[in-house]
């Protein structure tokens, strides 16, 4: 079987799009948990509130959008297995303790909130070593 040069430059650039684009999904998830990471750090050495509210804020944001990637681990599991799912609540959960987090420092209690907080970095710990 022969191809014509413009189908297989076709096939070719194909190829090259669609190895390109499931690179950026790893690398976005990438830099999804490293902006995690880093405003997990902010907020907990922070002596500011409002330094720690927009650290929260931008972590939560970045889980949120980490949601939409699923690490290679889980590459070859159905979005609705039991692992994807406990991926997913792992984030979720990274949400949920900012925002009660976040309430606590709004109410003037930033050291109580940042007590609560530190939870991020065990929730952290738990799920990366499940699912780096």
């Amino acid at each position: 079987m022969t191809f014509s040069k413009s189908w297989k430059t076709g096939l070719f650039a194909v190829l090259a799009i669609a190895a390109l684009s499931s690179g950026a999904a790893t690398a976005n998830l990438k830099d999804e948990m490293r902006t995690i990471a880093s405003n997990a750090t902010t907020a907990l050495k922070t002596d500011s509130a409002p330094t720690f509210v927009a650290a929260l804020q931008n972590l939560s944001n970045a889980a949120e959008q980490a949601k939409q990637f699923l690490p290679y681990s889980l590459h070859d599991q159905a979005k609705d297995s039991a692992a994807v799912l406990d991926y997913q609540s792992g984030l979720q959960q990274l949400i949920d303790v900012s925002a009660e987090s976040i309430t606590l420092a709004e109410q003037g209690d930033l050291a109580q909130a940042k007590k609560h907080a530190e939870k991020l970095i065990e929730l952290r710990d738990a799920f990366h070593k499940k699912y780096k």
